[in-house]
């Protein structure tokens, strides 16, 4: 493996460490209703009740997909 592949790799599991370090505070800011979302994005998008579904393309660890 070259150096740029190990160090992007080092990286890469040192980030995804920290995706799950607060897992139950995520849940309950879910479960009270509150939004990931940044306010610009909630802004824009508006209301989605109408939606049955909504996919993020860009959603590496769910919190913004389910504040849709």
């Amino acid at each position: 493996m070259h150096i740029e592949h190990q160090h992007n790799a080092i990286w890469w599991n040192e980030t995804a460490s920290w995706y799950g370090k607060n897992v139950d505070g995520d849940l309950s800011v879910l479960q009270s209703g509150g939004s990931f979302l940044y306010l610009p994005e909630r802004e824009i998008l508006g209301n989605l009740d109408w939606c049955n579904r909504a996919i993020h393309l860009q959603c590496s660890h769910g919190r913004d997909a389910l504040s849709f």
